[in-house]
């Protein structure tokens, strides 16, 4: 029997085989080594928060948004080369399980289009995007021919004004700064600045609103950025040099005012929820009492907010709408809880200062309510501030009455006195004793 011989492996099918094989081979080893590590990494971690960049970003730590922002975050380890990769990251992210609820994307202008940064950010509308432009040395501006000079500032007009149009974006820029970019020891290549700086950076460029770009501000930015850079490349001799001015104490100091805005409250309420599981309390940073509601609301610290709370329910049970923000933790002050316990129908606050600070424009709490309500864009709420209980002086809710009832006014009257009948320079609200009612008790008088 004769047998029969093997039939050759058609060449064919290799040839239409080679191309998928090509192509399998590319998925699994053609991205750079480190992007293969990120996708490895954003599978098996759990995070809330995500930093990518077209610029090095390794002077920011992990640890530093955990520590400043509360935030558990992915930074990728590379520089990430177009948005196109941004999205490739996206999209792992959103497999990976993990509700993403803030990402941090250094962009490069003149590596984005800024229509696909608005298709990006339109494809993630529950993400909110905290956008922080390039802020290159000076040494990359002045190395630049004049027409790419021309070309990149051109990318960074448009940016700076045409992404204050996204719903879920915010945009920051430091790169106007000529403390920072004209200070080569802030950096350690032209696009790398160092651990200390990169601290600063990151808690100016997401909590200190003069670097927020809006729709007021974004010409002054691009004049400042044009300004800074154009002396440098033509007027060299006239630029300051900041090559030994070092920002140690004034570095420090700001990264520690904000180490402490950061962390503090956060420890501060962790240890009093402990307290309200143990008593049934319910102390917080700032507790709010009164109408849900609330157009008139006193902001007032320590034992008078009980005369307080006892005057916004009889008000309340008139058909009034007030309320009482009470103060539990001043410093370091906690913008963001504050505003939290704020009603969002507030539309006139009274600051209440048990102190009298001769000389200054108003008392320490009024001040800090003010500059509070402003950098969270409540400047819609009218501030007074009034003092109260100086030398022991009885709070009684008729004086509280009066503090309510000037903040109806078309104009109320501001650094107001209760509790005294100042004829002298005329600052004491006139009021009338109120005798509220307690249903059960009974009083007596030795």
């Amino acid at each position: 029997m004769k047998k029969a011989s093997a039939r050759p492996f058609p060449f064919w099918i290799l040839l239409l085989l080679l191309p998928a094989a090509a192509a399998l081979l590319f998925l699994l080893f053609g991205k750079p080594k480190a992007q293969r590590e990120d996708y490895r990494i954003i599978a098996s971690r759990t995070y809330d928060a995500a930093f990518l960049s077209m610029y090095p970003t390794h002077s920011y730590s992990e640890e530093d948004f955990q520590y400043y922002l509360g935030l558990n975050v992915f930074r990728a380890s590379y520089c990430i080369p177009g948005l196109s990769v941004m999205e490739e990251y996206l999209e792992k992210i959103a497999a990976s399980g993990n509700a993403v609820s803030t990402v941090y994307l250094g962009i490069r202008p003149d590596k984005t289009e800024l229509s696909d940064l608005h298709a990006l950010t339109a494809r993630y509308p529950s993400v909110n995007f905290e956008i922080i432009l390039s802020y290159p040395s000076l040494d990359y501006w002045t190395g630049l021919s004049e027409r790419a000079y021309r070309r990149v500032l051109s990318d960074y007009a448009a940016f700076l004004s045409g992404t204050l149009d996204i719903p879920n974006a915010h945009l920051f820029f430091l790169g106007h700064l000529e403390w920072l970019v004209a200070n080569p020891g802030c950096y350690e290549d032209m696009w790398t600045v160092n651990k200390s700086i990169a601290k600063t950076i990151l808690l100016e460029s997401t909590i200190l609103g003069e670097h927020f770009v809006t729709v007021e501000n974004a010409d002054s930015f691009y004049a400042a950025l044009e300004a800074l850079t154009r002396q440098a490349r033509t007027a060299p001799e006239h630029f300051p040099d900041l090559s030994d001015y070092k920002f140690i104490f004034f570095g420090d100091s700001v990264i520690g005012n904000y180490t402490d805005s950061a962390s503090i409250p956060g420890v501060v309420q962790h240890y009093m929820d402990e307290i309200n599981r143990l008593t049934g309390r319910d102390y917080r940073l700032f507790n709010y009492y009164g109408a849900p509601d609330a157009e008139d609301v006193i902001v007032i610290m320590c034992s008078a907010s009980e005369a307080v709370k006892e005057t916004v329910d009889y008000l309340n049970a008139q058909g009034r709408k007030v309320g009482v923000v009470q103060v539990h933790l001043y410093r370091p002050f906690s913008i963001r809880h504050f505003v939290e316990a704020v009603p969002a129908t507030c539309k006139r606050i009274a600051v209440l200062d048990r102190t009298k600070e001769s000389g200054s424009v108003g008392e320490p709490l009024f001040l800090d309510v003010q500059s509070a309500l402003q950098q969270a864009g409540r400047s819609d709420i009218a501030v007074v501030g009034g003092r109260y209980g100086l030398a022991s002086k009885d709070t009684t809710p008729g004086q509280i009455v009066a503090v309510y009832d000037n903040l109806r006014q078309e104009h109320p009257k501001n650094s107001f006195t209760i509790g005294i009948e100042d004829d002298v320079t005329f600052t004491s609200l006139p009021y009338q004793e109120l005798k509220l009612d307690y249903p059960g008790q009974t009083a007596c008088k030795i």
